[in-house]
């Protein structure tokens, strides 16, 4: 390659590599993920709705206080002058001034007919009740208006106090599913880190070994201008220096579609670099016991619970249910109390005896669902030590795939060493180095896939113990 190609080479290479960015440490992105992760977002805010069910629970057991109050117009209006003392006075006619029976026509009273209302008892008699004084009594203005306050305490409500323990079930049973999104997310996350990180170092290995190419194709240039290799050694290391660019462009634009992909589970934009991240931590304790604690495994016991909880709801139907209502009063017309305002108190109480079978279909319904809801939690035991294990046996044969593909790194860089030696010194030919070239970075290459495997079955164990992101 001449002095101007290998100057337009490097023009070309400085002007392709991506501008510095800031750099995002794994322990960042995990922050950001829990604190601007659109999902654990949505997930937040359903917990804080079901915070709010056991509020809602009591609210049926804590008094119910409600006011009213009306304005009507009506067509007439009604008063009643009703008598409020009378005076007994004797009936005397006044042509004879005898006094006359009262009332008219009016027969003794029949012995043998028991007493009744159809049947008054006594004989007629000449006295007549007079009324002394009128008092007027409103039933309906033409323009009325009033308030009510009434308060409501339930004294004995079973089912309300079955929906308290129930509503404080579903928020165990939500908070346990955000914390199983959360586990979810920050795996994805590390997962895409890791992911991101390997890419970096696979454009560094095809940056590295592009610069080898391009070695070798000036070597080969120098080497075919003296006649000492054929021409066919020089089209070879072109083909070489141009797929490596190739693999290059292509690598660079798979770590940025994986930054890419991680912004978007940070909710923010593409604009940083990843740095190296440390090992996934390994699994403290148990393995197996720790899976038992995972967020999916309590919210299936919770959702057990949940289920039980309904089902003291159900049973809670059979038992009556007391309550105490007071009410108080203002009108503005007076009635037959003849009073603006007035109060009441009840006590009461009801008990549904029998509603056409509900109750007994409702109960079998939650007994099926109690067994549905065990069963549940029994497999999900089930899943998480299953899943523990094989991602055990995931990581051990990971790590030992790990440990072979170092070892055919270090014996590949070494054989393509030895190769440009003897390539130089004139012992081998352009096509045993280029061999050895290609050898040595498809095994770094394949140490960065290993290594990647590694991390990633590491994280799968932190997952399946319940334990990432702790």
């Amino acid at each position: 390659m001449t002095p101007l190609a290998l100057l337009a080479a490097a023009l070309l290479s400085a002007a392709s590599e991506p501008p510095a960015r800031p750099v995002l440490s794994l322990d960042a992105a995990m922050a950001e993920a829990r604190a601007r992760n659109l999902d654990l977002r949505i997930a937040g805010e359903r917990l804080a709705q079901a915070e709010t069910l056991r509020a809602k629970a009591w609210s049926y057991y804590l008094p119910q206080l409600s006011v009213s109050g009306g304005y009507s117009w009506n067509s007439d209006d009604v008063v009643l002058d009703l008598p409020t003392s009378f005076a007994i006075r004797e009936v005397v006619d006044p042509s004879t001034g005898q006094p006359v029976n009262w009332p008219i026509g009016s027969k003794p009273q029949d012995p043998t007919r028991p007493v009744s209302p159809s049947n008054p008892p006594g004989l007629p008699t000449p006295y007549l009740l007079y009324p002394l004084s009128y008092e007027e009594y409103e039933l309906q203005r033409r323009q009325q208006y009033g308030v009510q306050a009434e308060l409501q305490q339930a004294i004995f409500a079973p089912q309300a106090l079955q929906a308290v323990r129930s509503a404080s079930r579903a928020r165990e049973l939500v908070g346990a599913r955000v914390e199983a999104a959360t586990q979810d997310v920050l795996f994805g996350v590390a997962q895409l880190y890791y992911g991101a990180a390997s890419l970096q170092q696979v454009v560094s290995v095809q940056e590295r070994t592009l610069e080898t190419w391009r070695r070798h194709e000036a070597d080969a240039e120098q080497l075919v201008a003296q006649g000492a290799a054929p021409k066919l050694a020089l089209l070879k290391a072109r083909t070489d220096r141009a797929r490596a660019e190739e693999d290059l462009i292509r690598s660079r634009n798979s770590y940025d579609a994986t930054r890419q992909a991680l912004a978007t589970l940070l909710d923010r934009d593409a604009d940083f670099d990843v740095a190296r991240p440390p090992p996934p931590p390994a699994v403290g304790g148990d393995p197996e016991a720790a899976a038992a604690e995972r967020p999916e495994v309590r919210a299936a016991l919770a959702g057990e619970a949940l289920a039980e909880s309904q089902e003291g709801e159900v049973t809670a139907r059979y038992l009556p249910n007391v309550g105490l209502t007071g009410q108080w009063t203002w009108a503005s017309i007076t009635g037959f109390t003849g009073k603006h305002e007035g109060w009441e108190v009840t006590l009461g109480a009801k008990w549904t005896l029998f509603d056409g079978g509900r109750r007994e279909a409702d109960r079998a319904e939650a007994e099926h669902k109690v067994a549905e809801a065990g069963a549940v939690a029994a497999q999900a035991r089930s899943r998480a030590r299953d899943e523990v294990r094989r991602a055990q046996l995931d990581l051990d044969s990971a790590r030992a795939a790990l440990r072979k593909a170092e070892e055919q790194a270090r014996l590949a860089a070494e054989a393509l060493q030895h190769a440009q030696a003897a390539y130089a010194q004139g012992a081998a030919t352009y096509l045993e180095v280029s061999d050895a070239t290609t050898a040595s970075q498809n095994a770094e290459l394949a140490r960065v896939t290993e290594e990647l495997n590694a991390q990633l079955a590491a994280l799968r164990l932190a997952r399946a113990a319940g334990q990432l992101g702790r």
